[in-house]
């Protein structure tokens, strides 16, 4: 019974290894695909963020040319504000001259008049009229000159202030591309460390799958020993087998010879009650001769009278001499056997002394075989609590392999999310660099503008409309800036995310060695308890 229950634990603990191994295939499966999954999602990561590196260099390069052009744009317009003033200080000058011209007229005019007193009162008046005339024509010229300057002081006025918002407003808007270049540098650092944690996530995973394959080998191992412990358990049952036959058998041997033992005692009852009938006979025998011979001395004195009877007696005599030859041969024959029974009674008594000897000896070999049995029973019991605790182990190395499906399954959905940001932020570049073209024709426009204007010096009311509409662009401009911001802080905040779950990661890792290793010692505790049963099951055969 016992040997059958531990053939069905066996069999049972084959089934549920069998079951475990499948099922270590279906997870290692699982681990490869998601593996191979998380490859190929960490290459595409690493392409988008190539290609945003790339498109990060590019854009710092044209913000760099946009700073560049903007200093020579500052510069060309303090030039043409030097200018502006230049032409205003040219135009006041002509006024003053012209004043200046007057005055001369009027002084001439009083010379004229003072020195040519002989001339005749009608030249004088022709010329006071063409003289008021002159004057006239230079006053008109004077307040029309001066209408002009006033209104090319209140343009240039205008115009200084527009400048000046124009300034402050590129003040601002290269402020905001020196913050945007910082948050990019930063953003390329951020990527820097997110390639080199990916880099040793890659060495870590990579050192993990090492030391997979090494598990996979030692489990072959393990597998192997398990087998081998499996034919030397088989070989030890079927010794265990051979020795209760030889024990069954011995016991019947014993059982026959104590059976043949009785039967010779009774055997020896038997003779030695024969024996003493035979001298009970014998003694009567003698009694009976003695009493013939005393009836022989009476008949001697008789002798004449009972010669026939002397002749029968001694017929008789002859006869029970025959008789007791007989029985004395008998006797010798019966003391011979007594003698054989006797040497047959002490070799048997040394047979069952040896068989005693010998029945102890295996009394004693089966109670260390029963101590054994105990033993191996204790030790199969710890190895079912092995195979519990293996059971218990391999329970949670499936929650903890379904709890990393889970989050491969979450880590791709996050990858997803991350692709369409990524698209999101390359849509964005591209609306960027739109932006980045309009305001460099803008700007080509303004530079055009400001040289109408310089060359005009008048500004239109169409033109302040159109740096309203430039001023509401770089609004927008600062909004989608704003936008890729936090767009940039909602990436910077996935990436802490992502080192967060490195970190689980790491810990589940270290708790998978803390089980392997476990694993590892009950491996060597089952290696001594298949020593410890191969010493005893020698010592048995010994």
């Amino acid at each position: 019974m016992e040997k059958a229950d531990l053939q069905t634990k066996l069999r049972k603990l084959q089934s549920l290894l069998k079951t475990r191994k499948e099922e270590v295939l279906k997870a290692q499966g699982t681990l490869e695909e998601s593996k191979v999954e998380r490859s190929s999602t960490i290459t595409a990561l690493k392409m988008t963020v190539e290609t945003l590196t790339q498109e990060r260099e590019r854009l710092s390069s044209e913000l760099a040319e946009q700073a560049k052009r903007q200093r020579v744009e500052r510069r060309s317009i303090g030039t043409d504000c030097v200018r502006q003033r230049a032409d205003a200080g040219s135009e006041t000058t002509p006024l003053e001259r012209l004043t200046q011209a007057c005055q001369v007229c009027t002084l001439q005019g009083t010379m004229t008049i003072s020195g040519e007193d002989a001339d005749p009162p009608h030249s004088l008046a022709a010329l006071l009229e063409e003289k008021t005339r002159e004057c006239d024509q230079f006053r008109g010229t004077l307040e029309d000159l001066s209408a002009m300057q006033r209104d090319a002081l209140a343009m240039l006025e205008v115009t200084k202030s527009q400048l000046n918002t124009e300034t402050e407003r590129r003040r601002i808007a290269v402020a905001d591309v020196e913050n945007l270049s910082v948050q990019l540098r930063a953003l390329q650092q951020r990527c820097s460390d997110q390639t080199a944690a990916e880099r040793t996530m890659g060495d870590k995973i990579r050192l993990l799958g090492e030391e997979r394959q090494k598990i996979l080998v030692e489990k072959s191992q393990i597998e192997r020993e398990k087998t081998h412990w499996e034919e030397q358990l088989r070989q030890y049952e079927a010794d265990v087998t051979q020795l209760s036959a030889a024990k069954n058998h011995t016991n019947r041997q014993l059982s026959a010879l104590a059976n043949e033992n009785e039967n010779l005692r009774a055997e020896m009852q038997q003779v030695c009650e024969r024996e003493a009938h035979a001298l009970y006979a014998v003694k009567a025998k003698d009694l009976e001769v003695q009493e013939i011979l005393s009836a022989y001395q009476k008949s001697a004195q008789e002798n004449e009278s009972l010669l026939e009877n002397q002749r029968f007696l001694e017929r008789e005599l002859d006869n029970v001499r025959a008789a007791l030859a007989s029985k004395e041969e008998t006797v010798a024959y019966l003391q011979e056997q007594l003698r054989s029974m006797h040497l047959r009674e002490q070799q048997l008594t040394l047979d069952i002394q040896s068989l005693e000897y010998e029945n102890e000896n295996h009394h004693q070999r089966l109670a260390r075989g029963d101590h054994e049995a105990a033993e191996l029973e204790a030790k199969c019991a710890e190895l079912v609590q092995l195979v519990h605790a293996k059971e218990q182990c391999m329970e949670e190395l499936h929650q903890s392999l379904s709890e990393l499906s889970k989050q491969v399954v979450v880590k791709d959905n996050e990858s997803l999310l991350l692709r369409h940001r990524c698209d999101a932020l390359l849509a964005d570049n591209a609306s960027l660099r739109a932006t980045f073209a309009n305001e460099k024709a803008k700007v080509e426009e303004l530079e055009a503008s400001n040289a109408r204007l310089v060359a005009r010096e008048v500004l239109s009311l169409s033109e302040a409309a159109d740096r309203r509409e430039r001023s509401q662009e770089l609004a927008d401009e600062r909004a989608t800036v704003k936008a890729v911001s936090e767009e940039n802080e909602r990436i910077t905040a996935s990436c802490e995310r992502l080192a967060e779950h490195n970190k689980e990661l790491e810990a589940r890792v270290t708790s998978l060695e803390k089980s392997l290793q476990e694993s590892a010692e009950a491996k060597e505790r089952l290696h001594r308890i298949v020593l410890d049963q191969n010493k005893a099951l020698s010592r048995l055969s010994e």
